[in-house]
């Protein structure tokens, strides 16, 4: 009978340890079941208490029937509660300690919180500076700009620190001299021609930098700008380096939206703007009697592709044709005006002579009877 009472409080006390190893395990996953608990709790009371109460009179009865003292059986009994009782909790405690272990290298193994990551992403961020912040903490080269008023036009020059001397000085001077500007017109008559524009303007500039009496050049390209009226915004300009065997070179200038001519450039010389016009042009002629400086007839107006030539100066055949002015152009042999190009709207005036017919004189007889007729120049 007594062995069949250990066996249940053993079961009793080993419900009662594998409960709190259940209790324990659930709270270090924290997620602790609060009604199974208590449902757990309740059943195992509830079996407790019918274990007592079996046992109880059990234990009456073999006192009375054996003439044992019942306080003599309480006495037996108490060291086997406290052994098991000790083993109760050796069992707890080692089941403590494996679940704090567990929640230990769980510890271990936490992922890092939002905070943390967010810390070391702006350390890493500010370690490593990006190419942006990079490209914006290095600082843009400093400029300097020269100018100068030449007539109407004004003449800038922009280029970085250091590739002119600072002392330098911008010097412009426009190019007015006929012969110059006929060399300048030579020229330029070629690529206007090949590329079938009028030439309603042309602007020659010398410009260079003066150090003292020395001429220096930049060491790098530097931006010209050229603001003129005659040019505005929506017009074409053309922008050429005429060098010293008249040679020309194009500068790829542009007019930008203010209408300012725009050109890059590595060395100062001669440089020629011309303002294009269209692909045909009017020309007027006025023919000049030579003698009295007179019209002969109405003007006339042509329409002529660029590059064409005006054929038939004289207009009739009774007119010789000795020179003809373009403009302010002379030209005087036939050489000449013969091979003259429309490039522009122009004002030809070719001067003429008159033809002198030769008229036939009354017949004389000679004194060997014979009678001729006698022709000369004007006649009567």
């Amino acid at each position: 009978m007594k062995s069949k009472k250990k066996q249940r409080l053993l079961a009793l006390i080993l419900s009662m340890v594998l409960m709190l190893s259940a209790s324990i395990s659930a709270m270090a996953e924290g997620e602790v079941q609060t009604e199974a608990s208590g449902t757990e709790t309740t059943e195992t009371q509830a079996a407790a208490q019918s274990l007592e109460e079996e046992t109880v009179p059990e234990t009456e009865v073999q006192t009375e029937e054996a003439g044992i003292d019942t306080q003599s059986v309480e006495i037996s009994e108490e060291p086997v509660q406290e052994t098991e009782e000790q083993e109760t909790t050796e069992v707890s405690g080692e089941t403590t300690e494996s679940v704090q272990e567990a929640a230990g290298e769980t510890a271990e193994t936490e992922v890092p919180t939002t905070e943390e990551t967010t810390g070391e992403e702006t350390q890493n961020a500010e370690e490593q500076p990006t190419e942006t912040t990079t490209a914006e903490e290095q600082p843009e080269p400093e400029e300097i700009e020269w100018s100068q008023q030449v007539g109407d036009s004004l003449v800038k020059v922009i280029a970085s620190k250091g590739v002119l001397p600072e002392e330098a000085v911008l010097s412009v001077n426009e190019i007015t001299a006929q012969d110059a500007m006929d060399e300048i017109e030579n020229a330029v008559e070629k690529k206007a021609i090949e590329e079938k524009f009028a030439i309603e303007n042309i602007f020659a500039y010398d410009i260079k930098f003066m150090v003292g009496d020395i001429e220096v050049q930049p060491e790098s390209t530097v931006q010209v700008i050229v603001d003129t009226p005659e040019i505005t915004n929506g017009q074409e300009a053309s922008v050429l380096h005429v060098q010293d065997s008249n040679t020309i070179e194009d500068m790829n200038g542009t007019v930008d939206e203010a209408g300012q001519v725009v050109f890059d450039t590595s060395h100062f010389s001669t440089y020629v703007i011309i303002q294009e016009g269209d692909k045909e042009v009017n020309v007027t002629i006025q023919h000049i009697n030579k003698e009295t400086n007179g019209k002969i007839y109405s003007d006339d107006e042509v329409l002529l592709p660029v590059g064409g030539k005006i054929d038939g100066y004289a207009k009739a055949t009774n007119w010789n044709v000795d020179s003809v002015k373009v403009n302010d152009r002379l030209y005087e042999s036939e050489n000449e005006f013969s091979e003259i190009k429309v490039l522009s709207g122009a004002f030809y005036q070719p001067f003429l002579s008159q033809i002198q017919q030769n008229k036939r004189t009354p017949r004389v007889k000679d004194s060997d009877g014979f009678s001729r007729t006698f022709f000369y120049p004007g006649g009567f």
